[in-house]
């Protein structure tokens, strides 16, 4: 199990246990959860020997969501960063440089990185 929470990546979110689990993988249960995760929204859930084991997430933890492709963050939920958009044209460079600037904060504290404003 501290192999899982070490370097902690989870292979996806899902609302219900996936049929055939390999020994080690973690999932993050996601809400409205069914089955063995009902009632265990946001928490982890880590298939060892057979069966489930689950983690509460503390506040500031971040995982590594494989299918994503990206980490999140837990933070009264889960949260992950969006990608900001690049600006565009060049007639209003200053309004397009403000927003261009914002959406990166914004993308920087969903990833935890920095703090909330």
């Amino acid at each position: 199990m501290i192999d899982s929470l070490l370097q902690p990546s989870v292979s996806a979110s899902l609302a219900a246990p996936p049929a055939d689990p390999a020994d080690g993988d973690v999932f993050r249960i996601a809400s409205g959860a069914s089955g063995f995760w009902s009632g265990r929204d946001d928490q982890l859930a880590i298939w060892l020997a057979g069966a489930w084991r689950y983690v509460l997430p503390r506040h500031g933890m971040r995982v590594y969501d494989r299918q994503a492709g990206q980490f999140i963050l837990f933070r009264d939920g889960w949260h992950a960063a969006s990608a900001a958009a690049p600006p565009q044209g060049g007639g209003v460079i200053d309004v397009e440089a403000r927003t261009a600037i914002a959406e990166i904060a914004e993308t920087l504290r969903a990833a935890g990185i920095v703090p909330p404003a």
